[in-house]
């Protein structure tokens, strides 16, 4: 069945209205054209044209602004960090504060691993099968 109304308006977003200019048949021409190996550079190029990008920017910004700062609390607050030199320096808070610094004060920021292992199995079949769920 069709969806209803509200629910088709939402659909109709850039992505939505874009699908249909991807539909397309291939006779030889288009193929041998499709098959080149310089297709690599000529999809390269359309990228910024692509409707992929504006439908995942929220996500991937919000993704990516989380992992930085994580990164950055962990390696400037907790740990330490080596420069690009290969020298360590200890994290701010001690480099500040001197050896007074009790290191128990900020915990480590961490995901744990057995989210991502009993998950992973299970994206894979998704993948590979195309489920919808």
């Amino acid at each position: 069945p069709p969806p209803p109304p509200d629910q088709f308006r939402r659909l109709r977003t850039r992505t939505e209205t874009s699908r249909a200019d991807r539909r397309d048949v291939y006779d030889f021409d288009k193929w041998v054209r499709h098959r080149k190996p310089s297709r690599w550079f000529r999809r390269l190029w359309t990228i910024p044209q692509s409707g992929l990008i504006p439908s995942l920017i929220n996500e991937v910004t919000v993704v990516a602004s989380v992992a930085a700062v994580v990164c950055a609390y962990n390696s400037l607050l907790v740990e330490g960090y080596t420069d690009f030199g290969g020298e360590y320096h200890d994290n701010l808070l001690r480099q500040w504060a001197g050896y007074m610094y009790d290191p128990l004060v900020l915990p480590k920021m961490v995901l744990p691993n057995v989210v991502f292992t009993l998950t992973s199995s299970s994206l894979t079949f998704l993948l590979a099968f195309r489920t919808k769920f």
